[in-house]
């Protein structure tokens, strides 16, 4: 993130003169006042608009009398109450005339008219005043660092005083010293204390079983372990005296056959058939072999044999067998326990058993070798009469006094281990601001600042905020005409959102704004035009005409995304920016997910001198020629897809994500159809036709398909294109466009993101989450199951879960997706 550089903005008014006319030099000038139906009187804002200036301010104060310490939020519209929105602005300035009228407090605004409106014809101007209630809730930067770049990113703010210096980074990996030294701690509590996992290894919570114990020993009676388990009449014995496991478990007294309980026939077809068998007796009851007639059958299907000897185990155990007293009759079966002569082996000796027979906590251990001199012998009960906790985090400090207690799976208790944290650390995206306030907090919160962007500890400041009050006031409408401005006259410091090279500070420095409806230009000269050799280019029309067509280019963006917009970072006005800098990261660059764009000198030089040259020359370009790089860099703003679609696996041997493709495939995309809904054409790239561009990035798909080696998982999975032509982002971005291409009457371009946003997603997505997002969105919006396509461009197939919301539409035509 980055400072918050200019803080004009405009408040509403109530009260003052009726009727205003000012006579300025470049028009007339109305005002009037009114209140909106319905405001309630004892709370509704109250002010007055003042004037608008020749430079196109429209200036007043407000207050709103049942919040006195908030500023009131105030709305411009045009021509009507309820007309084209120009802007909003804040009532946070100094105003001798609220001071006259006995309100304290900054409550003046100013707000500077779009240059789009200042056309030399007539307009009103509505200015609308808000109470500025609102409910607020606390912001987790951390948090809102992991929406943006996943598990792992951490937030930093650069400076403590500074609101706007929040970032994220993302640790290099720990170095693991090994496992905790859990002897070591133990001999801490004295002597023959030692590690003991008290409980199950695997089991809920189970890595925090671990204890140290001094342990009591006990003789473990073998006779004992075998009555626990086949009761009276019963011995132990070792077969081998000099091996510990061979200890079993004899019968001393001699045991007859008996019957037990009856064959479960139900049972038997249920369980070891099928569900919906049941047992059947498919012949006589009595006659030759009748006994054997039983079946297992179920209707629809095949009859299936009924073994008896297991229908009586089902009910006795695994040593019971059936016998029928009268094979000719089917009702004569029974089940038997065989007789059990003396000396036969039964089984093993429940040790467990023995030893608790000796102490409630004792367990068995072999306290010797498994093999040798009398090693059967040495079978012992050990009991920890003595307990302390063993705590992890100790027991890694006396490994390394700097490293940390982690474990793996904390239902594991052997999953511990001892790492030294890394003190590396990689810049990532900045924090998601308007995704926590309104995943984690509530629809309609946004993050706004409780206080100045600088000042002492301004980064805490941050809060998600809704706005409680309906209450409003109509403060005035003032009537103006106003052409262009031949030069602009305010000056507003700005300083750069990036770091031009490591340990440097940021470039700063003073700036023309030159505001649209939603977006504004800040310039280093007044007249717009960056060369200083050129100060008699002085063409407030190129800058008007830069403005209208990037307002209709934020319009689109906003469409194409379901109504969405950028989190709130770099405005003037409420108005996102694009401020010309040097220097920067490159010829531009844009926040991801928030507002806030920066052009180096050159490539605002050559945006302005193509705009200039296409409209001096309507015969030559029927249309204004416009850089690309802007509608990119807007595509970067409004990228508000990171959870539903970008990739989430790290790249080999790295900490950096493979989602680039991705996302910056969505804004190479996205700046083609916003310069067709813009209405303008793009000026030459590289020394080339900017069609030829478009024509390149389209055609990937079909290089790509000829190259049979390259497939999803060595390109786009990689943040790579194909090799020696174009990166992987241009290659999702063609992808994209064959889709569109595809589908011209389904407005795909726009539907395909709507789709993806409205998706929901696990609460901690995968890459395959997002190639199933995507999949399922851009069936969705084609209004066809492209399943196949994505296989024909060897893409991973979709889940089981995603295909089924997409296997009811209609089939392709492959010929039209290059296939």
């Amino acid at each position: 993130m980055t400072k918050h550089h200019e803080t004009r903005q405009a408040p509403a008014l109530r009260g003052g003169p009726a009727r205003l006319r000012m006579r300025l030099g470049l028009g007339t000038l109305c005002a009037g006042l009114a209140l909106l139906p319905g405001a309630a009187l004892a709370v509704a804002p109250m002010g007055t608009v003042q004037t608008i200036t020749p430079d196109g301010y429209v200036k007043g104060w407000a207050y709103a009398p049942n919040v006195p310490s908030g500023s009131v939020e105030l709305r411009f519209h045009r021509d009507s109450a309820t007309g084209p929105l120009l802007g909003t602005a804040v009532a946070n300035e100094y105003n001798a005339a609220a001071q006259a009228a006995g309100i304290s407090g900054n409550r003046g605004f100013s707000f500077q008219l779009p240059l789009q409106d200042r056309d030399g014809l007539t307009h009103t101007v509505y200015t609308v005043a808000s109470d500025p209630s609102f409910d607020e809730a606390s912001l987790n930067m951390n948090t809102a660092c992991t929406i943006r770049n996943g598990a792992g990113s951490e937030a930093r703010a650069g400076g403590s005083d500074d609101a706007h210096s929040w970032g994220c980074v993302r640790r290099g990996p720990d170095t693991n010293i090994g496992g905790p030294d859990l002897w070591g701690y133990c001999s801490t509590k004295g002597t023959g204390f030692e590690p003991h996992l008290k409980g199950a290894q695997v089991a809920p919570n189970a890595a925090n079983n671990w204890v140290c114990r001094k342990p009591q020993v006990y003789t473990l009676d073998m006779n004992v372990g075998c009555t626990r388990n086949f009761g009276s009449g019963v011995e132990g014995r070792a077969t081998n005296p000099n091996d510990a496991y061979t200890w079993g478990c004899f019968r001393t007294t001699a045991v007859p056959e008996t019957r037990v309980s009856d064959p479960d026939l139900n049972g038997y077809c249920s369980q070891r058939v099928g569900s919906g068998y049941a047992p059947y007796l498919n012949g006589p009851v009595i006659g030759s072999y009748a006994s054997y007639n039983w079946v297992c059958r179920r209707s629809g299907y095949s009859d299936q044999p009924l073994i008896m000897n297991t229908a009586c185990q089902i009910r006795n155990g695994g040593n019971a067998f059936a016998r029928a007293g009268d094979v000719n009759n089917a009702y004569t079966w029974g089940c038997y326990n065989p007789a059990v002569p003396v000396n036969t082996r039964v089984g093993s000796p429940n040790l467990e058993a023995a030893c608790l027979d000796r102490h409630p906590s004792a367990t068995p251990y072999l306290d010797g070798p498994v093999t040798g001199p009398n090693a059967a012998s040495q079978w012992k009960c050990r009991a920890s009469l003595n307990e302390s906790p063993l705590v992890m985090q100790t027991a890694c400090e006396r490994r390394d006094p700097t490293a940390q207690a982690r474990v793996a799976n904390v239902n594991d208790a052997y999953t511990w281990s001892c790492s030294v944290p890394s003190t590396v650390y990689t810049p990532e995206n900045g924090p998601d601001l308007g995704g926590y306030c309104s995943s984690y907090v509530g629809s309609g919160y946004e993050p706004r600042l409780a206080g100045a962007p600088q000042g002492l500890n301004a980064s805490s400041l941050w809060r998600c905020r809704k706005t409680r009050s309906t209450e409003q006031t109509q403060l005035g409408a003032l009537s103006y005409t106003l052409n262009l401005p031949a030069t602009q006259s305010e000056t507003l410091h700005y300083v750069s959102m990036h770091l031009p090279s490591p340990g440097a500070t940021r470039a700063s420095g003073y700036f023309y704004p030159w505001p649209g409806r939603k977006v504004a230009l800040q310039t280093p000269r007044a007249n717009g035009h960056y060369n200083s050799s050129a100060s008699s280019d002085n063409n407030p029309a190129v800058m008007a005409k830069i403005v209208e067509v990037l307002d209709a280019a934020y319009d689109w963006y906003k469409s194409a995304t379901g109504n969405r917009t950028p989190s709130p970072a770099n405005l003037y006005q409420g108005r996102l920016t694009f401020t010309v800098i040097e220097p920067n990261c490159g010829g531009a660059c844009g926040r991801l997910g928030s507002t806030g764009i920066e052009l180096s000198n050159g490539t605002y030089e050559a945006l302005y001198k193509s705009v200039r040259d296409s409209i001096a020359n309507p015969g030559t370009y029927p249309r204004p020629a416009f850089d690309q790089a802007v509608f990119y860099e807007l595509g970067r703003n409004f990228w508000l897809f990171e959870r539903a679609l970008a990739y989430k696996d790290l790249l080999p041997g790295t900490t950096r994500g493979n989602g680039g493709s991705v996302v910056t495939g969505y804004a190479v995309a996205m700046r083609f159809y916003s310069m067709d809904a813009a209405g303008v054409d793009g000026a030459p790239f590289d020394g080339q036709p900017f069609a030829n561009l478009r024509t390149s990035v389209h055609g990937l798909v079909d290089t790509y398909l000829a190259n049979t080696s390259l497939n999803w998982n060595n390109t786009l999975a990689l943040d790579q294109g194909i090799p020696g032509v174009r990166s992987g982002s241009d290659l999702f971005a063609s992808f994209v466009m064959r889709l569109a291409s595809a589908h011209p009457d389904r407005n795909f371009i726009e539907q395909v993101w709507q789709h993806a946003a409205n998706q929901p997603q696990p609460s901690t997505p995968t890459t395959q989450d997002a190639v199933d997002t995507f999949i399922v969105a851009a069936s969705l919006a084609a209004n066809t199951n492209l399943t196949a396509v994505f296989s024909g461009w060897r893409w991973p197939a979709p889940s089981t879960a995603a295909h089924q919301k997409i296997r009811h539409l209609n089939s392709p035509d492959l010929s039209k997706y290059g296939l």
